[in-house]
Parts: structure tokens; sequence; C-alpha cells
């Protein structure tokens, strides 16, 4: 597995089957190098692309490249310093209902306005069980949370 070192800052994160690694010109991304099989860059890198312009993707941290068995590369987000425990609660909710798995506050970061899951590599493969049909958009359209920094 190699990666071009040029683009790799401090290591950040580390779980089981990554590590993740500030980028190193972009501060406003992060690089995921999957440690042996590839299969979460890869699974999140699909279910980002099938999910993001749906209301789906407002629940999903934004991928931007996937090099298959090196490293996906993602927005950065911030910690939930500040957002309200009732809050993150209601969304955590939504977001299983949604059939995200391992969805925890140390899994989770804030997007632009929004709480979003930074890591959906083990989500089951269809993520959701609705048609989006009968889904009412409102029940699980992100409402914008403003921070005071």
């Amino acid at each position: 597995m190699s990666v071009n070192h040029e683009i790799l800052g401090e290591l950040i994160g580390q779980g089981n089957t990554r590590q993740v690694y500030q980028h190193a010109t972009q501060k406003d991304l992060v690089i995921k190098i999957p440690v042996g099989f590839d299969g979460a860059n890869k699974k999140e890198w699909r279910l980002w692309n099938k999910y993001k312009d749906s209301p789906v993707g407002n629940f999903m941290c934004p991928c931007v490249e996937y090099v298959s068995g090196k490293y996906l590369i993602m927005e950065k987000c911030k910690p939930l310093t500040g957002i309200p425990r009732t809050v993150v609660l209601e969304r955590v909710a939504q977001m299983r209902s949604l059939g995200f798995r391992d969805v925890r506050k140390c899994n989770l970061g804030l997007y632009k306005d929004r709480i979003v899951l930074l890591d959906y590599g083990h989500s089951k493969t269809n993520v959701v069980y609705f048609n989006l049909q009968d889904l009412k958009l409102a029940s699980i359209s992100p409402v914008p949370i403003h921070v005071k920094e």
C-alpha cells in the first residue's frame, strides 16, 4: 500500500481498520489509510456517492477522493463542543433509525452547520430501510446548529 507521504500530516486518530491523518497541505481535509483490508474506505466511498444528493447525505461526513487500497480523503469536521446533549441525542436517534451503525459521540462531528457521522464504513450495505417516497423529509432534515465560538 503506497501513499504519497507528502500529503500525510500528523496522525490524529486510529481505529481497528484505519489510521486517520491530517492532510499536510489542506487543513480542512483528513486522510484515512487502511490497516490491512480496505473494506471500510471502499464502503464509505460507495455509500457517500450513493446518498450524497439525498436527505441521507446530510448525515454523512463528505468524501472527497478515494484510491482503492490506498486512501480515502474526507472533509475535516469540528468536535461537538457546545452542542446541547438533547440535540446530539436527537441526531443519534435519527442516524440509528436510518440504519447507521457505530453511532457514538466520538464518531460524530460538526460539518458546516450539522452533526454528521465521521465513520460509516461499517454501516449496513443498504444503510437505510426506507423508501424515499415514504420518507417524511422534514423529520430527518437536519436543523442548522449555531454554536458560539
